[in-house]
């Protein structure tokens, strides 16, 4: 038994589509291999295909999501999620999300993927956020409120609502 891992293929891409190296496979000599091994060096999804003898493996690919934060533990802060006085129609306004690992360390390699929606609280037209990387693990976060009154900002990490949003 054993002794095929030459017909056994592993392909990784990194959410930027550029393959990743993978490491050698080792023949246990009873059916099953170890090693395959890699390093995210980037969060985000990465897609691995396995093949087997030229055969997809059974539900290859997979997408194997790699996060250095979390959402449970990362928050936002600032007049933008904060409201208060300085909020006004058409002015700017900003706030700032932290990002968190699981164990509530900042993150200060990314870039995550967070994503913000703010929505009027009478229910008008929701509008994204723009977000870029800020370093030291911050995001800076902009919107313009279009209409008075409280609005509701709903961030995400990866499709998962952050514990403060």
């Amino acid at each position: 038994c054993g002794g095929h891992a030459d017909a056994i293929k592993i392909v990784v891409e990194n959410p930027n589509g550029e393959e990743v190296e993978t490491g050698k496979l080792n023949d246990k000599r009873d059916g099953s291999y170890t090693g395959g091994v890699f390093k995210p060096t980037v969060p985000g999804k990465y897609r691995v295909e396995v093949e087997a003898f030229g055969r997809p493996a059974k539900d290859s690919p997979y997408d194997v999501l790699f996060q250095a934060a979390a959402a449970e533990k990362s928050f936002a802060d600032g007049v933008g999620v904060e409201g208060g006085d300085e909020a006004q129609v058409g002015v700017e306004l900003e706030f700032v999300i932290h990002a968190r690992d699981a164990d509530g360390n900042a993150v200060t390699e990314g870039p995550e993927a967070f994503t913000a929606t703010v929505r009027p609280a009478n229910d008008g037209d929701s509008q994204d956020c723009d977000i870029r990387e800020e370093g030291s693990g911050e995001y800076l976060a902009v919107y313009t409120p279009a209409e008075p009154g409280e609005h509701e900002v709903h961030i995400e990490l990866y499709g998962k609502p952050l514990a403060s949003s």
